[in-house]
């Protein structure tokens, strides 16, 4: 990167700056080229996984058509995969997002490829929304604000090619790093204002989180019924952290003090949630998120810099201010605005359309109201031997015989699509839901079908949610007949 003789010599930086706000939005050029690696291979991560669901969740074939998701979503969404249904372009669109990616990790036109890629996470995630969660939602905001801030600026390619000199000033502050920071508080602050109600304030609501069985790791379940007091603590705990850290972190004089609390608090927050749910990738991509929050002097440590490199980058691109300070307002506003009671008329103003265009749209709950009820899904069918079988645990898991709810699916992504078609017992059906719980069954049987000889066909299958009431152990469970299909239908 730079001659190692430039480093012989290197001092501790001294700065003047003793203001209750200096370095209130300082990020070290470091900080932005690990997010670069991490957001690269969450990138990379994400997107193998969906190849290997392509054709369930990105076609034409599978179970939601375009048309079904653009009717979901409502209008002013756009996607690349909305050109042609054909598992042909989602396949090819996946390698480009993967090979873009790969190139962004390893800082090769960084810029430019951290824009591709947005735009094919993007499209990506409007492609089916239906498996999304709050994860997704961060890492695109990452990759967003990361086109304004130089990424690259060290450990790169770009740099080992000269697109950048060596570092003069090891530190960027502008506009630009105000929003990336301001979006990770965002994140966690309205999702703690989302909290804020009896479930959350009682201490029960992380306790019925783990009554998800679907959802639930082996250890959160062990914990949840041998130490049920760690929930009620946990839960206290996220409240707090959710509502007061985001403040705390850009308190005029003790920001550096509650970055460091707070970044080690949330650190383990998610390792926790990563050991006891399946919350796809969201744990990691949070985790990743404060990088940014690392300070200079925890950097000087490990890595040697010359000691003349004490000031902020200068604002070189007055465009790239303007229009992220654009984006930052409409975030906040939108953030603001849809957690109150203007909600409704925010979303129907037509407001919410140049964040569809942006690529900026946002919402964070993060379980701001716990689950009530605990569903189970059973796929049984007859096949052409007249021999029954629950054909998808027996076709997606190299699970147990009688697999645990959890073990029953083999990813985040099919939890989050019978999730997203689940409603309450008493609740009415959408034309659009039962059709796409139809697609759903049919999408199942048609992988059985294509797997398994002739002797092995599915006859008639049947797909059923059984559903119980949290917290309510006298509640019979209620049993909701979702699709039928029968080799006789067209």
């Amino acid at each position: 990167m730079s001659d190692p003789s430039l480093f012989e010599e290197f001092e501790p930086i001294e700065t003047s700056e003793s203001g209750w706000f200096d370095g209130l939005f300082d990020i070290d050029v470091r900080s932005l080229a690990v997010l670069r690696v991490f957001l690269g291979l969450l990138v990379i991560y994400e997107v193998w996984g969906c190849l290997a669901n392509q054709d369930c969740f990105f076609s034409e074939s599978g179970i939601a058509t375009i048309d079904q998701i653009q009717t979901w979503l409502g209008d002013g969404w756009w996607s690349l995969y909305f050109i042609d249904g054909s598992p042909s372009l989602a396949r090819m669109l996946m390698i480009l997002t993967l090979i873009t990616a790969a190139c962004m990790t390893v800082g090769l036109r960084t810029r430019v490829m951290t824009f591709i890629c947005l735009v094919l996470i993007w499209s990506l995630q409007v492609r089916d929304p239906l498996i999304l969660n709050g994860g997704h939602i961060l890492l695109r905001m990452l990759l967003f604000w990361s086109l304004f801030l130089p990424m690259s600026a060290v450990w790169s390619l770009d740099e080992r090619l000269g697109e950048y000199a060596d570092p003069e000033r090891w530190r960027e502050r502008s506009v630009c790093t105000a929003a990336i920071m301001l979006q990770m508080a965002f994140m966690y602050y309205f999702s703690g204002l989302a909290k804020c109600n009896p479930a959350w304030t009682s201490g029960e609501a992380v306790g019925q989180v783990f009554e998800m069985d679907m959802y639930v790791k082996p250890m959160g379940a062990w914990l949840n019924n041998s130490h049920p007091w760690v929930t009620k603590i946990v839960t206290w705990v996220v409240l707090g952290a959710e509502t007061l850290g985001p403040v705390l972190l850009f308190g005029p004089k003790i920001h550096q003090a509650a970055r460091g609390f707070f970044m080690a608090l949330f650190l383990l927050m998610h390792l926790g949630i990563w050991l006891t749910l399946d919350a796809g990738i969201f744990p990691l991509v949070a985790a990743a998120g404060w990088v940014i929050f690392i300070p200079t002097q925890v950097w000087d440590l490990v890595h040697f810099r010359p000691s003349d490199c004490q000031d902020p980058y200068e604002k070189r691109f007055t465009v790239t201010n303007v229009l992220c300070t654009t984006a930052l307002l409409y975030v906040a506003a939108s953030h603001i605005l849809t957690s109150g009671p203007m909600a409704a008329q925010w979303q129907s103003s037509g407001a919410e359309y140049p964040g569809r265009v942006a690529m900026i749209t946002q919402e964070f709950k993060l379980f701001g109201e716990p689950p009530v009820f605990n569903p189970s899904y059973q796929y049984q069918a007859t096949l052409a031997d007249n021999s029954k079988v629950e054909i998808f645990s027996a076709m997606y898991s190299s699970r147990p015989e009688n697999p645990s709810p959890y073990e029953y699916f083999g990813s985040q992504q099919w939890r989050r699509i019978h999730s997203n078609l689940s409603t309450a017992p008493d609740a009415p059906v959408s034309p659009e839901i039962q059709e796409l719980r139809e697609q759903l069954l049919q999408s199942v049987v048609d992988q059985w079908n294509n797997t398994h000889g002739s002797n092995q066909f599915v006859k008639s299958a049947e797909l059923t949610c059984v559903i119980e009431t949290i917290n309510d152990e006298d509640a019979e469970p209620v049993v909701q007949k979702w699709a039928n299909w029968t080799d006789a239908q067209p």
